[in-house]
């Protein structure tokens, strides 16, 4: 894996638009683009900012409790569930939300246009990824950073049997009150009410008053987010079954240790994702999810 900085500065040799730093354990990775300016990590291909340079403000919600140790998964930005979303139906023990969000990924290349910063990421199968999931495949992970955001994960099945995934692009939201924020273009689409285990039809636009956790049936046009007085945002997706909406409100805020008591505030969850009996990959063939960001 490329752990070392000087190495990295070295094969990507991008000083005004790219630089490498250490925060804790992991190595970070700054884009300084026209349009934009994002951070990612390389564990776990994870976004923590992504500020378009029109608005001057950053889409992405980061916990300021966030831990940046290897193996431990940061709260916010845009982790990657994969390859099961929520606990493994096989084995509650293993890691909630897959593997990919804990897991070092390798950058592959850095090309920049007139019009965006594309880099991709790649996490093949290993020793240890097999221990927790007996499959041979290859994950590509693609950022696009222009005036919009981007995100694709591209499964590739290189084994020799078919396997099932479940997937997110896990999405946190900055905004300023979830109060006075709504959720537009979910009317009259199914969704599944993971605290209560009930299936209603979404009636108006989602506004929040209290724990929101939903599987959506996937929207086949742009969801926006709608504030007061603030910019609004354009979620698209592609390749995606479901569209996950979280805010875990005050009391669940309070229980997790890298969350601000306050944090449920100021962000809420758009993922896309393929839950329930996710995506089937026969040996050879590809799926690919993608999540459009623009405000």
């Amino acid at each position: 894996m490329q752990r070392s900085l000087s190495h990295l500065k070295e094969k990507f040799n991008f000083p005004d638009i790219i630089q490498f730093e250490r925060q804790g354990e992991l190595i970070k990775c700054l884009v300084n683009f026209k349009y934009a300016k994002a951070e990612f990590f390389l564990q776990g291909a994870h976004i923590t900012s992504f500020i378009p340079k029109h608005l001057n403000t950053d889409m992405l919600w980061l916990s300021p409790q966030s831990n940046y140790s290897m193996g431990k998964a940061i709260r916010g930005g845009i982790p990657i569930c994969w390859p099961w979303f929520g606990k493994s139906k096989t084995d509650a023990s293993l890691p909630q939300h897959g593997f990919a969000r804990n897991s070092e990924f390798s950058l592959d290349s850095i090309e920049i246009s007139d019009e965006t910063v594309t880099i991709k990421l790649l996490l093949i199968s290993n020793r240890e990824s097999l221990k927790l999931w007996p499959h041979n495949f290859k994950l590509e992970v693609e950022f696009k950073f222009g005036k919009r955001l981007e995100v694709s994960l591209t499964t590739v099945n290189d084994d020799a049997l078919p396997f099932s995934i479940t997937e997110a692009i896990h999405s946190y939201f900055l905004i300023s009150d979830i109060n006075k924020t709504a959720i537009r273009g979910l009317a009259n689409i199914d969704y599944f009410d993971q605290l209560t285990s009930h299936s209603k039809a979404q009636q108006d636009d989602l506004e929040f008053n209290q724990e929101v956790d939903r599987i959506y049936s996937a929207s086949k046009e742009p969801l926006e987010i709608s504030q007061q007085n603030k910019v609004k945002v354009e979620i698209t997706q592609v390749g995606a079954n479901s569209t996950v909406i979280w805010n875990p409100w005050q009391n669940k805020a309070q229980a997790m240790s890298d969350f601000p008591d306050s944090g449920y505030l100021t962000m809420v969850c758009i993922e896309a994702a393929n839950t329930s009996t996710g995506v089937c990959l026969k040996p050879g063939e590809k799926h690919t999810i993608k999540q459009i960001i623009k405000g």
